[in-house]
């Protein structure tokens, strides 16, 4: 579901770039250590340079919604929601965008980008908003609301599929093992 070339991804763009500052500062690091040939260094950080770019990627890079014609796909840092239109009762693009779905259900999209509006001089932040409280202009709102429309189908109602993501976890998990027992080994050389 919501694959293939009609899918939008929606990422926050700020996230892009603190991933980038993460990448930029981990490289730096390792990369100073490499310049001063101090290979034990070198490999002592890379672990923790590795969990710290997991993470990184994990918060700000991994999370996102895809829209596509036949539902929308919510990834969150570990757990991915799939939901055919018929199931989505309603999208609101407010702070973060939620989706709630026809079982009561709310979906929040941690990665999704919103419009801001600061309340500007001449334009207070009431005006800002739609009567049903959304904000004017949202790029995913207008997409959700198109597609929500055009893409229900006739049948048999689809069904909402959550799953947690086992590779980032089982990574994640992997990469915190590598680290602690560095910590432990390094703490009983030092005693």
């Amino acid at each position: 579901m919501t694959t293939g070339s009609s899918v939008v991804t929606f990422r926050a763009n700020s996230s892009g770039l603190v991933f980038a500052a993460v990448v930029a500062a981990c490289a730096v690091l390792l990369g100073d250590a490499a310049v001063r040939l101090r290979f034990d260094v070198l490999t002592a950080a890379l672990p923790a340079a590795a969990l710290a770019l997991w993470a990184a990627w994990l918060v700000f890079l991994r999370p996102c919604l895809r829209v596509g014609e036949d539902g929308l796909t919510v990834v969150n840092i570990l757990r991915t929601t799939v939901a055919p239109w018929d199931q989505v009762d309603e999208v609101t693009t407010r702070f973060q965008v939620v989706v709630t779905l026809v079982s009561g259900a709310r979906l929040r999209c941690w990665g999704a980008p919103v419009t801001a509006r600061s309340a500007r001089p001449g334009r207070t932040a009431a005006r800002s908003l739609a009567p049903d409280g959304r904000l004017h202009g949202s790029p995913v709102q207008a997409l959700v609301d198109s597609r929500r429309t055009a893409g229900r189908p006739a049948g048999p109602p689809g069904v909402v599929r959550r799953r947690w993501d086992t590779v980032p976890i089982g990574v994640g998990i992997a990469l915190a093992l590598v680290v602690a027992a560095q910590l432990a080994t390094a703490g009983s050389r030092i005693l």
